[in-house]
């Protein structure tokens, strides 16, 4: 009798999502519609960093990065596929809120500010036959280093940004430094050197100390 395969990280944060969050989208469900209208898209937030953890990941939400040139496309498909979603298109992207709670489940993002980079910095990866694109480790790194830094994250946010981001860095030996710090000034100049500082604070003390 073969052995039965364990699911990955993903294939077990997706389902765990849908069992805890019944109200949530399934994100194999958009990501498959993506895939069928070959709209290009790195899915981030915590799913996004899931590999890179080591570990699933549970959540109601859904972040999405496309091509400036696919984002009308891609809002449109949304919002026909998912009608009972309220749409707020912002500049700075497109929120799909549910009219029940107001909790926002899906975001599709342009690649601006600190994402600017990300579509030269992904991994491929396929679950249930559905491809499509996370962050590499390092950008990983990088968006979780962001959020630390964001003053409007609420406090119970913080503390398991910060369990995830001592996770990541432990998870990952082989982080490269220059590659960090490469992405993290385009993010912000100058602000490379603080987050390789802090990776190797990390490896030694296994705590976030900002």
């Amino acid at each position: 009798m073969p052995a039965t395969r364990s699911p990955s990280p993903l294939e077990a944060s997706f389902a765990e999502s849908l069992r805890q969050f019944p109200r949530a989208i399934p994100a194999l469900d958009v990501l498959r519609l993506f895939a069928k209208k070959k709209i290009e898209c790195v899915l981030i937030g915590s799913l996004g960093l899931v590999d890179w953890l080591g570990a699933p990941r549970v959540t109601a939400e859904l972040d999405l990065v496309v091509q400036p040139r696919q984002r009308k496309r891609a809002v449109k498909l949304h919002h026909e596929a998912y009608p009972h979603l309220r749409l707020a298109d912002q500049e700075w992207g497109a929120l799909f809120q549910d009219l029940a709670n107001h909790k926002v489940k899906i975001k599709v993002l342009p690649p601006t500010s600190f994402l600017a980079n990300i579509f030269s910095q992904t991994r491929k990866r396929t679950v249930a036959g559905v491809p499509f694109l996370i962050p590499n480790a390092e950008m990983a790194v990088v968006l979780a280093f962001a959020a630390l830094l964001n003053p409007q994250r609420p406090d119970h946010e913080k503390e398991q940004e910060q369990a995830d981001f001592v996770a990541m860095v432990k998870a990952n030996k082989k982080l490269t430094e220059t590659k960090l710090t490469r992405l993290c000034d385009a993010l912000s100049p100058g602000l490379g050197a603080p987050l390789v500082k802090l990776v190797r604070s990390v490896r030694r003390t296994g705590l976030v100390e900002l």
